[in-house]
């Protein structure tokens, strides 16, 4: 059992030097990093979680999650909300 671990612990450390080489795995390229959004208001209504953002210009955009966090809508305007998301909207204006 000894001998089979240090074939499969061998084999692992040989395939990873391999690919160490392989031309693409030494490039890397890092994202953008956004600014911060500031999340005003978080409202919770039939397992849907609406957020208020403030973007840097200042205007509101509206995220919308699932009860699980899934990301359903995103950045839409409040005219988007009322037509997508009725319930919702009626919540925030109420």
């Amino acid at each position: 059992m000894k001998k089979l671990a240090l074939l499969f612990a061998g084999s692992l450390l040989t395939a990873g030097v391999a690919l160490a080489g392989c031309p693409g795995h030494s490039d890397l390229t890092m994202a953008k990093m956004s600014k911060a959004q500031e999340v005003l208001l978080v409202v919770q209504l039939n397992g849907m979680q609406l957020e208020e953002v403030r973007k840097e210009a200042g205007t509101p955009v509206y995220n919308v999650k699932s009860d699980l966090g899934q990301l359903v809508a995103k950045e839409i305007t409040k005219d988007e909300l009322s037509q997508q998301f009725p319930d919702l909207h009626k919540a925030l204006a109420g």
